[in-house]
């Protein structure tokens, strides 16, 4: 019998005597992005009749007012989509574990942001059910923010905070285990 091969995850761990690296590549689905890239080509089109019919100066006053509240609209969609897109095609979560806390760095081409976690805050790290969910699902205000998005959870003070979307349970649970493991060994307050 030929035993199917276990399953290596995305994420890639490095470490040394004071770091440790997690980088996680976007979950890939290419029916949704190929799907997303051609509805925003579309919508690219549709914008820019938008834009030209405006410009002409031939509508009344009351089509230019439309039309100006749904281009505003067109540009939320477009950010939207075009964001989404990106992440799906050239997304990376890298997070940072040092003694001292934990950053985590979402980035596409042309953006990123980073989040830092002072490690005396930081508890309860956990697999989270409910979020484990994709960009796309979850929302892209969530994925910029960085709030409770993510299949690892943990508590900040009084907020929950997270990263890896869409990992698998069983890969969360063995970062977690790189992240307790390397944290345990931060020195505790008052000794030296």
């Amino acid at each position: 019998m030929n035993a199917l091969p276990p399953g290596s995850g995305r994420a890639t761990v490095r470490k040394d005597e004071d770091n440790l690296w997690i980088d996680i590549p976007a979950k890939r689905n290419w029916l949704v992005t190929a799907f997303l890239a051609f509805w925003l080509s579309g919508w690219t089109v549709g914008g820019v009749v938008a834009i030209g019919a405006l410009l002409s100066g031939t509508t009344d006053a009351l089509a230019t007012v439309f039309m100006m509240f749904w281009l505003s609209m067109w540009a939320v969609g477009w950010v939207a989509a075009a964001t989404t897109l990106l992440w799906l095609v050239f997304g990376w979560e890298h997070v940072w574990v040092r003694a001292d806390g934990i950053s985590v760095m979402r980035r596409v081409p042309f953006w990123k942001r980073t989040s830092v976690f002072a490690a005396e805050h930081v508890a309860r790290i956990r697999v989270s059910r409910q979020n484990r969910r994709s960009a796309r699902e979850y929302g892209m205000e969530s994925l910029l923010s960085g709030k409770s998005a993510g299949t690892i959870n943990f508590d900040y003070g009084r907020e929950t905070r997270g990263f890896g979307l869409d990992l698998d349970e069983p890969e969360a649970a063995g970062l977690i285990g790189e992240i307790e493991t390397f944290m345990s060994r931060r020195p505790t307050r008052g000794t030296t």
